[in-house]
């Protein structure tokens, strides 16, 4: 059976790109960071039942 010459392309095409894909994921390993531009205003936080101890122990985590 003879595959016509206008799908050998699209078809090489399909199985190299599965292979990088397959290939590419299993020795990723990558680390995310977010930093937050918001403050906290802890004056506020736990309905004023925290010490001052407790809220920058929170802040400091």
């Amino acid at each position: 059976m003879k595959i016509p010459c206008i799908f050998k392309l699209p078809i090489t095409s399909f199985l190299l790109l599965i292979s990088f894909v397959s290939f590419s994921q299993k020795d990723f390993q990558g680390k995310a960071y977010y930093e937050s531009k918001t403050t906290v205003d802890m004056s506020n936080f736990g309905g004023g039942q925290l010490t001052e101890e407790r809220k920058n122990k929170l802040l400091n985590e």
